[in-house]
């Protein structure tokens, strides 16, 4: 998850509206798109590496709670809760 936000950061701070004189550019979506293609992979072998000793346990779907509902002015609203 930290990787998807440093690629979206990175894209909105990097990247720039291209001129068409340019032959090598990278706008806003291209530049997040490199970024997480770079970022994301890194993060999950850094992950990988810094809990070797992690204990997954069995628990019930009583804990998770995943709700849609729709807005007031339209559209729809999610939500994702998790209780230890």
């Amino acid at each position: 998850m930290v990787g998807v936000g440093a690629a979206t950061v990175i894209g909105v701070m990097a990247g720039y509206r291209c001129r068409p004189e340019e032959w090598l550019c990278f706008n806003k979506t291209d530049t997040g798109l490199m970024a997480a293609v770079l970022t994301v992979p890194l993060g999950v072998l850094v992950g990988i590496a810094a809990a070797p000793s992690e204990k997954w346990d069995v628990y019930s779907g009583e804990r998770l709670r995943v709700g849609v509902a729709p807005v007031p002015k339209g559209g729809v609203g999610g939500s994702v809760s998790v209780r230890f």
